[in-house]
């Protein structure tokens, strides 16, 4: 027991020396730059506008922070395959754009 918190106080100790810079703009990963855009081909992406007439937009007074630079995206479930090596399901999509879900 004594050796684990010794080697826990060791990993800490390197992880507080290692000097991480904080990002001062946010970065896509490439990932989800890759998901975005075969989902869009898909045509599962969808704009998000709540009409006026409804309960969400008398509520959702978070359309006033938002930049004019940005919008808001639903997403569609992707249509899954299965995989008769693997014996389970994966998503339709380039395996370069699945994300690591276990269903």
């Amino acid at each position: 027991m004594c050796s684990l918190i010794g080697q826990f106080h060791t990993c800490c100790t390197s992880e507080s020396l290692s000097g991480k810079t904080f990002a001062s703009q946010p970065v896509i990963p490439a990932s989800t730059l890759r998901r975005s855009k075969q989902l869009a081909a898909a045509n599962l992406l969808h704009e998000y506008m709540p009409t006026r007439g409804s309960m969400e937009f008398l509520l959702d007074d978070d359309d006033l922070t938002i930049p004019p630079e940005s919008m808001r995206v639903i997403s569609k479930p992707c249509p899954r395959v299965f995989d008769l090596e693997v014996g389970r399901t994966h998503e339709a999509l380039m395996v370069t754009a699945q994300q690591g879900v276990h269903l």
